[in-house]
């Protein structure tokens, strides 16, 4: 289950980089979204970035970086654990 909370902020954060969102899309983006990990994670992180003042490179730097570690971490639950 909390494989597919990664995959599915993933798929939002995606679509978002894939049109040029600005940092009011994402919010309404994930402002219905319930409270998991993942969603916790962007929300402070969209957050941070307007307190931080980020140039639009590297507020879409952020997001791809958040991206990238939603699938790592999906693909690192989604393996098989040893018995």
């Amino acid at each position: 289950m909390q494989a597919s909370q990664y995959d599915d902020a993933a798929a939002i954060l995606q679509q978002g980089l894939n049109q040029n969102w600005t940092r009011n899309q994402y919010q309404q983006a994930f402002s219905d979204k319930p409270d998991t990990g993942p969603v916790y994670t962007v929300r402070t992180a969209l957050s941070a970035t307007q307190q931080t003042g980020q140039t639009p490179q590297e507020f879409t730097h952020t997001m791809q970086f958040l991206l990238q570690t939603f699938r790592q971490q999906s693909d690192k639950l989604r393996k098989p654990k040893p018995l």
